[in-house]
This record gives C-alpha cells, sequence and structure tokens, in this order.
C-alpha cells in the first residue's frame, strides 16, 4: 500500500485519510499507521476523520475490524467518522455488519449513501 501523500489535516477540524485500495489482511496495518500518523499530526481539537474509501472494492474481516475500532476510538473521543465515496460491494459490506449506522456514509458529491 503506498501511503506517501495519504492522508491531510484540513483548515475544517477534518482529518482526511485516502485508503489507495482495498483494506484487506494485507494493507490494513499500513493503512492504520496512516491514520495513526494523520491523527498524531492534527492540531487540537479537530472532530471528523474522514476515510476516503473510495478505491476500496473489497474490505475483509481485518479491514472491517479496523473501521469498527476507529468508530468506536473516535466516539470514545467525541469524533465522528466520515466514510467517503465507497463502492457498492463495499457499501452492502458496511450496511450488513452495521457499520453504515455508526459511521456517516456519503458519496462522491457528499450526499448520504
Amino acid at each position: 500500500m503506498n501511503t506517501s501523500v495519504a492522508s491531510q489535516i484540513s483548515r475544517y477540524d477534518t482529518v482526511t485519510c485516502v485508503a489507495p485500495g482495498d483494506i484487506t489482511t494485507t494493507t490494513e496495518k499500513a493503512f492504520a499507521a496512516l491514520v495513526e500518523r494523520a491523527v498524531a499530526a492534527a492540531p487540537r481539537g479537530w472532530k471528523r476523520l474522514d476515510l476516503d474509501i473510495r478505491a476500496a472494492r473489497m474490505i475483509d474481516s481485518k479491514g472491517l475490524n479496523l473501521l469498527v475500532s476507529l468508530v468506536k476510538s473516535s466516539r470514545e473521543n467525541e469524533r465522528t467518522v466520515r466514510l467517503m465515496a465507497p463502492q457498492p460491494s463495499v457499501r452492502r459490506i458496511l450496511a450488513f455488519t452495521r457499520i453504515d449506522q455508526h459511521a456517516e456514509v456519503v458519496t462522491e458529491d457528499g450526499s448520504p449513501a
């Protein structure tokens, strides 16, 4: 997983991390490290973690565990998670596992999925 320029901190109190592909057993640790670095570098007071998962066509159990962990830790710190523009197959996984009930899922244009 190439994570060289995959995260940014916006001026709107949002930390954004881009998954360059599927979130699976082989990529989950690199994506988790990317998110951890972005969160550590974020200024105090940020309120939302945007996970851009447009490139992911599949998320396996390790990837789902990571998403659940990120949502849980965000909630504990009074932050929200937004999953941005997932593929239809990924949206089905998010709905089936009910992650979509704990994180905002939005389409390419920012409207609810």
